[in-house]
């Protein structure tokens, strides 16, 4: 169920920045709207660890712990942020030596770090563990020698 609800946030999301990017590319929203930018990084950090966590943690691992959980969510956000900037600068969308490229640089990756974080808050707040009641614990089906 939760696997769902997250792949349906996830894909919300990627349609989301997929539309806002489009139409920015379009009416020059990037150029207009200073702000413009900032949304559709903090949208593409989050749609980052949004998929990640659908991938990996449903899929891959799913018994990881929230500590791991968050420092791969930081690490991978961060990560293609840098991606992200190179391509930038690869396809000349940016240039090395215009004006503030590095504050602009800079803030990029710290707004996609602010996405993948407001995942993780989000991730941490509904996607809780199942508890183990004291009573009946959940029995280990592996034999005693494995354990």
């Amino acid at each position: 169920m939760h696997s769902k609800i997250l792949l349906t946030i996830s894909f919300i999301s990627a349609s989301a920045l997929l539309f806002l990017h489009q139409f920015a590319l379009i009416y020059y929203w990037y150029w207009l709207y200073w702000w413009f930018d900032i949304l559709t990084h903090f949208i593409g950090g989050f749609v980052l660890a949004s998929l990640f966590a659908y991938v990996y943690i449903f899929g891959v691992h799913k018994n990881i712990d929230r500590v791991n959980v968050f420092i791969l969510i930081f690490l991978l956000t961060l990560f293609l942020g840098l991606v992200w900037e190179l391509f930038e600068v690869v396809i000349k969308s940016t240039g090395v030596f215009e004006p503030d490229y590095t504050i602009d640089t800079f803030s990029d990756l710290v707004v996609d770090l602010a996405g993948g974080m407001f995942f993780y808050l989000i991730y941490s707040s509904f996607f809780k563990p199942k508890e183990i009641n004291k009573n009946n614990p959940v029995r280990d089906p592996r034999p005693q020698q494995i354990r």
